[in-house]
C-alpha cells in the first residue's frame, strides 16, 4: 500500500514540464494503491499538474473530485491564472465563492492577476470588495497586485489610492507603483515617487532601478540618470543594472 506522506513530498519536487511523465506514474500508483481519495495526494497532484505545465489533467482531476477543498480551490485559481488562462481563473473564482469556499489570501493575489491579464478593471474592483470583506484589506501582497491591477487598467488613481492605504508599503509594492506611473507614461512622477522612496530609506531592488533608469532614459535626463546609478552602486545593485 502506498504511503500517502511519500506520494505527496515526491509529487511536491515535480515542478517542471519534463517530469509530468514521472507525475502521471504516480498518479497510476496512487489510484492502484488505494490512496487517489486521500485529499492530500489529490491536493499534491492537482499542484503537480499545475506546476509541470499541464492545467488540463489539473483540472480533470480537480473535477472528478467531490469533496472539494480549500487548498485544491486555491491551487486551481492561482495555477490557472500563473499559466495564463486567466478566463479559466476567474470562472474557478466564482465557482470557489458560490461553493462557500473562503479564498486564501494567495487566492486573491491569482484572480488579481487574472483581472490584470485580461484587462477587467470591472471585475477586479468586485473582487478588492470581496478581499475587504474577507479581512485582507491590509494585506501586502494582495494590495501589491491591486495596485499593479488598477495601474495595468489605466486606473492611476486607484492604483495610487491603494498604495497610499498602506502606511508602510515594502519595496515591492513601491516598485508595482512606480512602474505603474511609467507604463502610463507619467514618468516625472514615477522619479518623484522614487525620490520618496529614497527620502524615507527603503532601498530599491535591481527592478526598481531598471524602471527609474528608463524613465531617465525617456526625460533625457543624464544627471538624474547617474544619480540613480550611484545609488543602485550603493545598494550593491551596480551588477545588475
Amino acid at each position: 500500500r502506498g504511503n500517502p506522506f511519500f506520494l505527496t513530498s515526491v509529487l511536491s519536487a515535480l515542478t517542471v514540464p519534463e517530469l509530468v511523465g514521472v507525475g502521471r506514474e504516480i498518479h497510476c500508483f496512487a489510484v492502484k494503491a488505494g490512496v487517489i481519495w486521500i485529499g492530500e495526494v489529490r491536493n499534491a497532484l492537482v499542484t503537480m499538474y499545475l506546476k509541470c505545465g499541464s492545467p488540463n489533467d489539473a483540472l480533470r482531476m480537480f473535477e472528478m473530485s467531490t469533496d472539494k477543498n480549500p487548498i485544491m480551490w486555491s491551487a486551481m485559481v492561482t495555477g490557472f491564472a500563473q499559466s495564463g488562462c486567466s478566463g479559466k481563473a476567474l470562472e474557478l473564482f466564482s465557482g470557489m465563492h458560490y461553493s462557500g469556499v473562503r479564498p486564501s489570501e494567495y487566492t486573491f493575489v491569482g484572480v488579481i492577476n487574472a483581472c490584470s491579464d485580461l484587462n477587467t478593471i470591472k471585475v477586479g474592483m468586485q473582487v478588492h470588495c470581496h478581499s475587504i470583506k474577507m479581512g485582507y484589506e491590509y494585506h501586502m501582497y494582495i494590495m501589491t497586485a491591486l495596485v499593479d491591477m488598477y495601474a495595468k487598467c489605466g486606473s492611476l488613481s486607484d492604483a495610487r489610492k491603494g498604495f497610499d492605504y498602506l502606511q508602510e508599503p515594502d519595496v515591492v509594492l513601491w516598485t508595482s507603483m512606480i512602474g505603474g506611473y511609467i507604463q502610463n507614461g507619467d514618468n516625472e512622477e514615477a522619479l518623484s515617487l522614487y525620490a520618496q522612496m529614497e527620502a524615507k530609506g527603503i532601498p530599491p531592488n535591481d527592478l526598481t532601478i531598471n524602471n527609474v533608469l528608463k524613465c531617465c532614459s525617456s526625460l533625457v535626463s543624464l544627471k538624474q540618470g547617474k544619480q540613480i546609478h550611484a545609488h543602485a552602486i550603493k545598494y550593491g545593485l551596480g551588477q545588475e543594472v
